[in-house]
Formats: structure tokens, C-alpha cells, sequence
């Protein structure tokens, strides 16, 4: 949760747990025009708060892939952290986020995704990928999540 606003494209809170109380969710952060919320579990009604849903998703996950060729390499990063990667091709782009839970998180990814999980295994070898709105063949369904915007 952040008391301002956050940079484009990431939330202004997140549940983290199912049920959560939509008004005490909005207390905690800056609920004016352009506020956004993950709502992880897809059962937080911000209707009523002047939100209206910007996507519906679904939790997925994929067993660790094997590595295979692929036209998709590590992109620059501003930032040069070891557990995060931009990686893409001319076609699509991922960030991967080597998590302490061991797994990989896929965000930000736009295009189709062929390539990626090539690249995921290249450097980030033996850890499963996590994400949402993926497409592809490999992953599972894990629940739904939406994201609410206001204004």
C-alpha cells in the first residue's frame, strides 16, 4: 500500500488475503481519481467507491522450464539486479523476478510469449514461473484476480 501515488502501471494497494474490507483497504491509500487496486482474490467490490474494474485475470503457474532455444535475450536494466531480468525480443518483452520463495514472477509482459520461457530457464534455471495473464501451453490455473481503477 502506498499513502501516494505510485508510479504508472502498479497498483496503489494490494489485498493480500481473501475478504478483505474495501473501505479499510481505501483508507490506507491516496483513493482519489487514477487510484488502483489489485484485488488478488477478485472478491472486493470498489463499485461502490467509484472504481471500475480495468481487467479480470487469472493466477497462473508453470513447472520450471527446460531450457531451449530462444530469440529472446536479457534486455539493459537501469537498475542491474541480479534477481530481476527484462528480457524480450523484437516481437515481446517480460520482467522475470526471482523471488526468496523460489520461483520466477512474469510481469509486464507484453506480446506473444514464445521465447520466454526459454529464456526464463537461461537465467534463472530449475525455478517454476508465477504470474498472471499469461497465455501458453504449460501453465495452470491457480484463482482469479482483478484490478479496479477510479476515474
Amino acid at each position: 500500500m502506498s499513502l501516494d501515488r505510485t508510479p504508472p502501471l502498479h497498483p496503489d494497494a494490494v489485498s493480500l488475503a481473501a475478504g478483505v474490507d474495501p473501505a479499510s483497504l481505501l483508507d490506507r491509500v491516496d483513493a482519489g481519481p487514477g487510484c488502483s487496486v489489485k484485488d488478488s482474490f477478485a472478491d472486493v467490490d470498489l463499485a461502490p467507491f467509484g472504481f471500475r474494474v480495468l481487467f479480470e485475470a487469472a493466477w497462473q503457474r508453470r513447472p520450471a522450464p527446460d531450457p531451449c532455444p530462444t530469440t529472446w535475450s536479457r534486455l539493459p536494466d537501469p537498475y542491474g539486479s541480479p534477481d530481476v531480468a527484462i528480457v524480450g525480443d523484437d516481437d515481446g518483452r517480460a520482467v522475470l523476478n526471482r523471488s526468496s520463495d523460489g520461483v520466477v514472477g512474469v510481469t509486464n509482459q507484453v506480446g506473444p510469449q514464445d521465447g520466454l520461457a526459454g529464456a526464463a530457464a537461461a537465467l534463472f534455471p530449475g525455478l517454476p514461473l508465477v504470474g498472471y495473464r499469461l497465455d501458453g501451453d504449460g501453465w495452470e490455473l491457480l484463482g482469479p484476480l482483478r484490478v479496479w481503477v477510479r476515474g
